[in-house]
């Protein structure tokens, strides 16, 4: 057994320093993620054109109708009418793509209120629309009093403002976990893949029955120093988006990082099954790009894949990095705890024992 470990722990040391003697496989691995991430820091600090506003309003009356089409008529909002003012509320409050919500209610004398909630700490872009909609409530008013001929302007529509907190996220809240999870994909998916059909090709794994060396120890010890070298990856994005991007970290860190540990096993063992059928690295590239592009795409990694259609959504929701991706923002942008994300793990896990198992199936060692 102790002769054992120290040849797992021998095999562990040379693969470390074998991936890191490669310059470019170190490069693509720790500082072209942070390429991709410095690229979208750089487009969400972009103020939008449009404002994102939430328009709640039940009773649908002529007056409320009307004034919801002047401000959906404006080249300055983006209106969209809800009926589920909890549901408009969540998503102000998780910053889901909104900037302000307005919950419209008439009085018993046709008198309109305008409640328009904002986010207290994002106090740029909400406050300026609050402006606005001020100005197009009194040219409401204006326009009202000029069809009833009135002597004093009425004040059909009145516009009040509550500030309420929110976890003020920003679309690097979104991305971060979404990189991150793309991340091990590659490097798990490619990495594995590439370095074993090499070996294979090259008659490595052939001449490795030659020695005493454990086979199969010789391969956990490559898997081992891609976990190894995935979490020092992450660290580093995690570290560097709390410092200098403001990421926010709402939910457990641990829980975090152990979630990424168990999605790079995940993919290791889908680069492993992928090293296992292809007999050089000539197969092993289109097979892994097969396997890694739907999900690079559909996965939410760069937009939410709320956004697919429902019949690609209804298959994406079961690839292994959309369970990965889901697990982690609900970590770091809801806060979630290990049982609120078990439908995820349990997805990863099922995933990790297919992977295994057709690996074990298909690994030829040369």
């Amino acid at each position: 057994m102790q002769r054992l470990l120290i040849q797992f722990i021998s095999l562990t040391s040379a693969s470390l320093k074998m991936y890191f003697r490669n310059k470019t496989a170190v490069f693509f691995t720790m500082f072209f993620p942070l390429i991709f991430i410095g690229i979208f820091a750089l487009i969400s600090n972009k103020q939008s054109a449009k404002l994102n506003i939430d328009v709640i309003y039940n009773s649908k009356s002529q007056i409320e109708s009307e004034f919801v089409n002047v401000l959906k008529n404006s080249n300055i909002f983006n209106i969209t009418v809800s009926n589920n003012y909890n549901t408009s509320y969540t998503n102000l409050v998780n910053n889901n793509n909104e900037d302000i919500l307005l919950n419209i209610t008439q009085s018993n004398n046709s008198k309109i209120n305008v409640l328009a909630m904002y986010d207290q700490l994002n106090s740029d872009s909400p406050q300026t629309g609050i402006s606005i909609l001020n100005s197009f409530a009194n040219s409401f008013n204006n326009t009202v009093f000029e069809e009833i001929n009135r002597t004093t302007i009425p004040q059909t529509v009145t516009v009040n403002t509550q500030s309420i907190q929110t976890k003020n996220l920003k679309y690097i809240d979104f991305i971060i976990p979404g990189i991150m999870g793309f991340s091990l994909m590659q490097l798990g998916l490619f990495s594995v893949a590439f370095a074993f059909t090499t070996m294979k090709k090259t008659g490595a794994l052939k001449r490795l029955h030659a020695t005493p060396v454990n086979l199969y120890l010789f391969i956990i010890a490559q898997s081992i120093s891609r976990i190894i070298v995935g979490f020092l990856q992450e660290l580093i994005i995690v570290l560097l988006a709390l410092d200098f991007l403001g990421f926010h970290m709402y939910g457990n860190i641990f829980l975090y990082f152990l979630v990424l540990i168990l999605g790079s096993i995940v993919f290791i063992g889908i680069g492993l099954a992928v090293a296992g059928y292809a007999k050089d690295e000539n197969q092993a590239a289109p097979i892994a790009n097969l396997i890694s592009l739907p999900m690079m795409f559909f996965s939410g990694v760069f937009f939410s894949s709320s956004l697919l259609p429902s019949y690609i959504r209804n298959i994406v929701q079961f690839l292994p990095l959309t369970f990965l991706n889901n697990a982690l923002r609900d970590i770091a942008n809801k806060g979630a705890t290990l049982g609120q994300i078990r439908t995820d793990l349990l997805g990863l896990l099922c995933w990790g024992v297919i992977a295994i198992v057709i690996a074990v199936r298909l690994f030829k060692w040369e």
